[in-house]
């Protein structure tokens, strides 16, 4: 978490916004960015596997790219074609929901981390 006066950046995305000159704490703007990436993700595949018998429906997959600074960004798009298959979006959910646990998991410790660094201080 980063700190400016009374505003804090929790959020990667608010930090320019909120007045934090764009300095978020890394592990946290990554873990965040993670975080969204893996519900975008999740949402996706279960838009495919609930649409998936719908007739003239277009799947959709989502292209994840690493972000200047770190973390990430997650675009949905059209599938390049039609042949993934429920299998496909099953493992895609497994995988999108182990990934956001992960994240999660390394905004607690970053979390925990900072708030014994500033009892230390107290």
């Amino acid at each position: 978490m980063y700190i400016a006066g009374a505003k804090a950046c929790l959020h990667a995305a608010d930090n320019v916004a909120n007045g934090c000159n764009g300095k978020p704490d890394v592990i946290e703007a990554i873990a965040l960015t993670g975080i969204e990436a893996g519900q975008t993700r999740l949402a996706v595949a279960a838009n495919n596997i609930a649409n998936a018998s719908t007739p003239g429906f277009a799947r959709q997959s989502v292209i994840q790219s690493a972000q200047p600074g770190g973390g990430t960004l997650a675009r949905v798009t059209a599938a390049s074609d039609n042949s993934g298959s429920l299998l496909d979006d099953q493992v895609n959910q497994l995988t999108a929901s182990y990934a956001v646990q992960a994240n999660v998991f390394s905004l607690k410790i970053a979390h925990d981390t900072l708030g014994t660094l500033l009892d230390q201080r107290a």
